[in-house]
């Protein structure tokens, strides 16, 4: 039975990632036993130790932006490769044991990034409530049913209202509907390489420090002919001022011109971890979250 591990309690966006990528990638769910984590940090450990399969994790939010943790683990551990990326569409409800006027709502439990995503909502409809953080919004939605009153709510997937016999007060309470998060699904073993096919590589490094190492880095990026999707700057927290770039390129690390960049820019790097490469749809699909 493949094990496929996600960012847990159950419920969670991560879960419910892992769910449809079981779906569209294997066609079924029955030979495959879902493993909640209780970090990201946990997940890439599981990987690379092979307690698990695959890993479904959260990589960056369309609205809050990149998860720090995950390049984090990443660069922690060995043995774990991106194999796909996957969009889903983030859709917050408020959930609560029994229906409630909103304005009676006394406490709501929720992550902090997503009392970010829906503050705007919570202020104009739950005045009275104090927000209490929690480690996850499936985490949360177990809180709420366990709370001794009525008027504590949480903010989560819909999905967790059937999970924990919770009523949804309100669904889309997030302030934009532009909400998507980016997940990984890794494994102990990269994808394999199909030629002709449109493939996306994710790497992380440290360059020289010297005037001009950053443009000449993006330079040759360009001279190849190596379109970068995504850059990020992380700190090193080896030294202030020291920082680790995060890039997804659109190239496939056994494509020629990917493998003569690389070796065009080993001389401007202090530090280089490739974490994968992937094959990507001309138009990803944004999937739903689960309702049932």
């Amino acid at each position: 039975m493949m094990k496929i591990a996600f960012l847990g309690p159950s419920g969670s966006f991560s879960h419910i990632a892992a769910i449809n990528l079981a779906t569209s990638e294997f066609n079924v769910v029955t030979d495959i036993e879902f493993v909640s984590m209780p970090t990201i940090t946990s997940l890439v450990e599981a990987i690379s130790s092979s307690q698990v399969d695959q890993a479904v994790i959260p990589v960056e939010n369309s609205l809050a932006g990149a998860v720090g943790e995950t390049l984090d683990a990443l660069l922690k551990y060995n043995g774990a490769y991106i194999n796909k990326e996957y969009l889903l569409s983030i859709k917050h409800c408020l959930l609560s044991k029994s229906e409630q006027d909103l304005h009676k709502i006394g406490k709501i439990i929720s992550h902090p990034m997503s009392f970010a995503q829906c503050g705007e909502f919570i202020r104009a409809n739950c005045p009275n409530a104090v927000m209490e953080p929690s480690a996850s919004n499936s985490k949360a939605a177990i809180d709420a049913n366990n709370s001794k009153d009525d008027l504590t709510a949480a903010v989560a997937p819909e999905f967790c209202a059937k999970l924990y016999d919770l009523k949804i007060l309100h669904k889309a309470i997030n302030d934009s509907q532009n909400n998507i998060t980016r997940f990984w699904l890794l494994s102990n073993k990269p994808s394999d390489y199909i030629e002709g096919k449109d493939a996306k590589t994710s790497i992380i490094f440290q360059i020289v420090d010297e005037p001009g190492s950053l443009h000449r880095v993006l330079k040759a990026f360009s001279d190849h002919d190596i379109n970068l999707s995504r850059i990020e700057s992380r700190p090193s927290k080896n030294l202030l001022g020291s920082y680790l770039f995060s890039v997804d390129c659109n190239a496939h690390r056994d494509e020629e011109k990917f493998v003569t960049a690389m070796r065009d820019l080993s001389m401007y790097f202090n530090y280089y971890k490739w974490l994968g490469s992937y094959h990507i749809s001309s138009s990803p699909k944004i999937e739903e979250s689960l309702t049932s």
